[in-house]
């Protein structure tokens, strides 16, 4: 089992390895024909080596010429990301769900609240179902969703340190410092 592990690694590497100068010619030249090539590639591991390769030549190869950058290419979808570039601006949302999209920016937008709150677990209850009711020094009340599984052990009359920030998709997430324990949260209070 572990020499066929090891041959498959090897295997994969020389498969990375041995494509970088045809996949640096077909990344630039046209860079949705080197993804579709990477995509055809018969294992997952063989997928990424290839995008990485072909990320790695588009960004090393010169610009077209008369553009006065080398290794940079904003307008191709094989591009790194660029710190100095900015991040394209977000089209307004369409289709099923765009109203819930648009209310939440607009809530959040004019909301004018801090997309953070730390402060100090002073105090914590379970209710009937197991969850977690955590009580703040700022005078929050915030209760583990029902759909969080998560289990915490919290030692009685110890004070814990925690950060409360939107949810990237939806919600609020609480993460107790000490513990390194994120939990899916609501307000109650």
């Amino acid at each position: 089992m572990r020499l066929t592990m090891i041959t498959a690694t090897l295997a994969i590497g020389a498969a990375a390895a041995s494509a970088p100068a045809a996949l640096a010619q077909s990344a630039q030249a046209d860079p949705e024909r080197a993804v579709e090539h990477c995509r055809a590639m018969s294992t997952t591991a063989l997928q990424i080596a290839c995008l990485e390769n072909a990320l790695m030549a588009r960004a090393a190869a010169p610009a077209p010429s008369g553009s006065g950058q080398t290794g940079h290419h904003p307008a191709s979808p094989l591009s790194p990301p660029s710190p100095s570039r900015p991040a394209p601006a977000m089209a307004a949302p369409t289709g099923l769900g765009a109203e819930q999209v648009r209310a939440r920016r607009e809530s959040r937008d004019a909301s004018g609240v801090s997309e953070r709150v730390d402060a100090i677990l002073i105090d914590h209850a379970r209710t009937a179902g197991g969850n977690l009711v955590l009580v703040l020094d700022n005078g929050q009340a915030w209760k583990q969703s029902g759909g969080d599984r998560t289990r915490v052990r919290l030692e009685p009359g110890r004070s814990y340190a925690v950060t409360i920030a939107p949810g990237t998709l939806s919600g609020y997430r609480l993460r107790i410092e000490e513990l390194r324990q994120i939990l899916t949260v609501e307000r109650v209070r």
